[in-house]
């Protein structure tokens, strides 16, 4: 395995999609300010 087939290995890898991981925490967010609105009103 030469240096050029490893680099391109480890960049097609290691490169994490940064839509998914926002899409997550922002849902993730927003499910956890509307339980505590929820939970105010029942209150």
């Amino acid at each position: 395995m030469s240096t050029k087939q490893l680099s391109e290995r480890t960049e097609k890898t290691a490169v994490p999609e940064p839509l998914t991981i926002l899409g997550a925490g922002s849902a993730i967010a927003f499910g956890t300010a509307f339980k505590r609105k929820l939970g105010k009103k029942k209150a």
